[in-house]
């Protein structure tokens, strides 16, 4: 039989980068990228990924992902990850008999690790959000005005 933990329904509401905290748990991925708005099922196999998300689904349920650079690597040092990762919502963990562990998470901000201050059991890393384009082009009020006239053309 499985274990089983979800977020509340009424926890999934979107998130503005104002929401999002300047530290955060880091799990580095291998094989993947997630991306903003991407929902994506991930299998963690390091105990101290374990951990992490243990910890992470008791509290604000948000951590950053990045992607190791060499696949090979099973605990990557800092240098052996990218900087620029997504900042993702935990959204279900199921735990398996077997002590597998699945979570599903939702990329919400394109993000980019500025320093870590933990190295320890896992990484914690202070970080930046990233604007998305469409996210700057909407607070671009010339590009906003070009648009209009064009669609006034149309």
């Amino acid at each position: 039989m499985e274990h089983e933990e979800t977020t509340n329904g009424a926890e999934k509401t979107e998130l503005s980068n104002r929401s999002i905290p300047d530290i955060l748990p880091i799990l580095p991925l291998r094989n993947a990228v997630i991306y903003p708005f991407l929902s994506m099922p991930v299998a963690v196999s390091r105990p101290e990924s374990m951990k992490l998300i243990e910890e992470t689904l008791s509290g604000q349920k948000l951590f950053g992902v990045v992607t190791q650079k060499s696949t090979e690597v099973e605990d990557p040092r800092i240098d052996e990850m990218y900087e620029v990762g997504t900042v993702v919502k935990l959204l279900k963990m199921i735990r398996t008999p077997e002590g597998e562990m699945y979570v599903l998470v939702q990329g919400v901000s394109s993000m980019k690790t500025l320093s870590f201050i933990q190295e320890r059991s896992y990484y914690i890393a202070t970080i930046a959000t990233l604007q998305d384009d469409e996210e700057q082009n909407a607070n671009d009020k010339e590009l906003l005005a070009t648009v209009k006239n064009l669609k006034d053309l149309f």
